[in-house]
């Protein structure tokens, strides 16, 4: 059985950036993954400005955030933040599914796109 050093390389890394407690390198946030390339991005709580960094040079620009909790500190950013309030544990509702799509939708038009995961309360617009 063939083992992947390119995956077991990249894991090494993002451990090492994690265990250094720096919070300007560039990482990704825990789960972080394109669901459709350049489209829509999935991903835990950023918690660190170089979790944003990394998402910015990857191409993200628009976060909607779900979990009041768990809101990042986006000043000194250029980042645009949607906040859809779905209490943890809890199905969104109708109108939090609509806002969820037309913000989608309004980000499509300005060439923005979205995402999906992290944990399922953070979704990204690149």
């Amino acid at each position: 059985m063939k083992r992947s050093t390119g995956k077991f390389f990249y894991f090494l890394t993002f451990l090492r950036l994690m265990l250094s407690n720096d919070p300007i390198t560039p990482y990704a946030p825990w789960f972080y993954t394109w669901v459709e390339h350049g489209q829509l991005a999935a991903f835990a709580w950023p918690q660190t400005k170089g979790n944003l960094t990394y998402m910015w040079n990857d191409g993200i620009r628009h976060i909607i955030t779900l979990s009041p909790e768990k809101i990042p500190d986006l000043t000194d950013t250029e980042f645009e933040r949607t906040y859809i309030p779905i209490p943890e544990c809890h199905a969104p509702t109708i109108e939090d599914i609509f806002k969820f799509i037309s913000t989608i939708q309004f980000c499509k038009k300005r060439g923005l796109v979205s995402s999906l995961l992290g944990s399922m309360r953070f979704y990204s617009i690149p």
